[in-house]
């Protein structure tokens, strides 16, 4: 039994994790605490539910500002008239700068309410994630390349400065999961050049009258880009609690506009959104996040697209009260080395998943992480398993068992494979482990 209290005690050490990390992660880790399963769970069910009620979003779509509203100007007389007979024979000019220095413009300060703008941000690193003053509105291939830059650089921050990164990357890891499993994986679009009016040579040719006169201007194939017009999604507006504005830019020459017949350059479309956020248990321990869905049909210069773009996590409410009221729980509750873990669900295995959707999930993740190549996602699994390895025999080392390491790894690997998510930095391993088997052996 000490052993795998031992485990758990080791979480930071191993994981930079926390053991209440660990229980609140999924009811799989919750019910290890045994007996005291429901209790722990009703409690966290309170705790979930005050927390959702001080969730309020309905007027986020209005944005509060303060604007300086001009008053108008008063003139202290009395100062003008001293100042007029403090001088002798005072002039006009004498009078009118008097005037000047004794009037003053008044202002007042008004709370006004404007339709909230989402505007695009460029991502430059993954700490660039977590910048209060920008919305996030990556891809999940741009967040996976930030998990990797950031993987590969983590070991020259000092120990210290290592342990709030790790943190980080917890929650790209997460982020990262949110995009993949919403299938915005590849594209972006606020921001970004959505699609491209071009010009066919013909109709240029055409337009001008004949290849007489555009022998006269100038104008050859070389040249018919010039014609090209890029549609970008400048910003999204909201404005109520489910509609929004997308506002769309034709960029181009003016020539070009007129050439394709388009009036103006900006237009604006109807469309939908809805906000989410984290609603389990580790948002109460560890701030959940929280997104906004966008929706938009077809339209004239608009394709139709849904995006998801994360938001200031400011929104939802503090969870310091309710992290100590769990630390103080499971510090009460947890079985203590005489009592015990439940090791028949640590070992309980996983249903199987079905070859078709195993090949599938292998295939998103190879896409996604991989670049689509098998010889990375195979040497990764084998940096997975010898990291895997390594820990298990510091676990050995660190717990001075009285048997050999092969047999110590044979008992100790049923608890430590269930952390080993892809948040933790397991992607192939947790993979294989709700498969029951590798699928890249099968599926390619």
């Amino acid at each position: 039994m000490k052993k795998y209290l031992l485990v758990i005690s080791l979480f930071g050490f191993l994981f930079g994790q926390d053991k209440y990390k660990f229980f609140l992660e999924s009811d799989e880790n919750l019910k290890l605490v045994g007996e005291n399963y429901d209790i722990i769970k009703a409690e966290l069910d309170k705790m979930l539910i005050d927390y959702n009620s001080k969730i309020n979003l309905d007027n986020y779509w209005k944005e509060k500002y303060t604007e300086k509203v001009y008053l108008g100007s008063t003139t202290d007389d009395v100062a003008v008239a001293n100042a007029m007979l403090s001088i002798r024979n005072p002039t006009q000019t004498d009078y009118d700068l008097a005037r000047a220095y004794a009037t003053k413009d008044n202002y007042d300060y008004v709370q006004k309410e404007k339709n909230r703008i989402i505007e695009p941000t460029e991502l430059k690193f993954g700490a660039d994630i977590f910048n209060k003053e920008k919305g996030r509105d990556y891809t999940a291939k741009e967040i996976q390349e930030a998990i990797i830059k950031t993987e590969n650089v983590i070991d020259l921050y000092s120990e210290s400065m290592a342990a709030e990164v790790e943190e980080r990357l917890v929650k790209m890891r997460k982020i990262h999961s949110i995009l993949s499993s919403k299938g915005y994986s590849q594209k972006k679009y606020l921001g970004t050049i959505i699609s491209t009016i071009k010009a066919e040579w013909k109709d240029v040719v055409s337009y001008y009258g004949g290849y007489a006169e555009l022998s006269k201007i100038g104008i050859s194939k070389d040249n018919k880009s010039k014609f090209d017009l890029d549609i970008t999604l400048e910003k999204i507006e909201l404005t109520g609690t489910s509609k929004c504005l997308a506002h769309v830019k034709i960029n181009g020459k003016e020539d070009a506009l007129k050439f394709h017949n388009i009036p103006k350059s900006t237009y604006k479309y109807k469309g939908s959104y809805n906000i989410d956020y984290d609603k389990d248990y580790l948002a109460l321990y560890d701030d959940g996040l929280i997104w906004i869905n966008l929706k938009f049909d077809e339209k004239k210069y608009l394709h139709p697209f849904e995006e998801n773009i994360f938001l200031n996590e400011s929104l939802l409410p503090s969870v310091t009260d309710y992290r100590n009221a769990i630390e103080l729980m499971l510090d009460d509750l947890l079985p203590d080395n005489d009592g015990g873990l439940n090791l028949a669900k640590v070992n309980e295995q996983s249903p199987e998943m079905g070859e078709e959707d195993a090949c599938s999930e292998y295939y998103e993740l190879l896409d996604t992480r991989f670049r689509g190549k098998v010889r990375k996602y195979r040497k990764a699994k084998k940096e997975e398993l010898n990291k895997r390895k390594m820990n298990i025999g510091m676990l050995y080392e660190y717990g001075n068992y009285n048997f050999s390491f092969e047999e110590a790894e044979d008992e100790l690997e049923p608890l430590y494979s269930m952390m080993e998510t892809p948040e933790k930095g397991f992607p192939i391993l947790s993979l294989i482990r709700s498969c029951g088997f590798d699928p890249s052996e099968k599926c390619n």
